[in-house]
């Protein structure tokens, strides 16, 4: 896949998978994976057990924010060793991730700043965890993330996971569709 200039993007999971051609059983592994083990697992981990225990801890939001740097940094590493000798331009490819996070660091300040308790802080820190999790297929964590702060609220405003995975789902789902159409033509 390449952007609008030419330079090469990395592919989005799902659609690596549109572009192999897979049995019937696979193609039902893929779908189970996508619409539920993803989403209970991933609203289990980070909105279940991480965000709650983040926002007990007035450091958990920054922890949240050094551990997302940290991720991006590690999953990049390689990719900044090798363009590092290409030159500015790939090398700000190979960063944007990290870019990302760090363009998002003012943002995350305002909203520690402006709160009176640990909890918005780790939601916007356990939002942009997940969406570093996914760094891998970049730009998605870019929609990632704002998906994942809704699912934040949402867990924290009806204290329970149903909701977050069922839409986690439904997230996925148009992916999957998306897929589908794409094989189909």
């Amino acid at each position: 896949l390449y952007t609008r200039s030419g330079e090469e993007m990395e592919p989005h999971a799902l659609e690596v998978v549109a572009r192999q051609s897979l049995f019937p059983s696979e193609w039902v592994l893929v779908m189970f994976a996508a619409l539920a083990a993803a989403p209970v697992l991933e609203e289990l981990a980070f909105r279940g057990v991480l965000q709650p225990w983040l926002a007990t801890r007035r450091w958990g939001g920054h922890a949240a924010m050094l551990g997302a740097l940290a991720l991006v940094v590690f999953y990049r590493g390689e990719r900044f060793v090798t363009a590092w000798p290409e030159g500015i331009g790939p090398l700000l490819m190979a960063a944007t991730p990290a870019l990302f996070v760090l363009g998002l660091l003012p943002v995350y300040l305002l909203v520690w700043w402006r709160s009176r308790s640990p909890l918005g802080p780790a939601i916007f820190g356990t939002s942009l965890l997940f969406a570093c999790i996914h760094t891998s297929v970049w730009p998605t964590p870019v929609p990632l993330f704002v998906l994942a702060l809704g699912l934040g609220v949402l867990a924290q405003r009806t204290r329970s996971l149903v909701g977050p995975i069922v839409l986690h789902s439904l997230f996925n789902g148009v992916s999957c569709v998306q897929l589908l159409l794409e094989k189909a033509n």
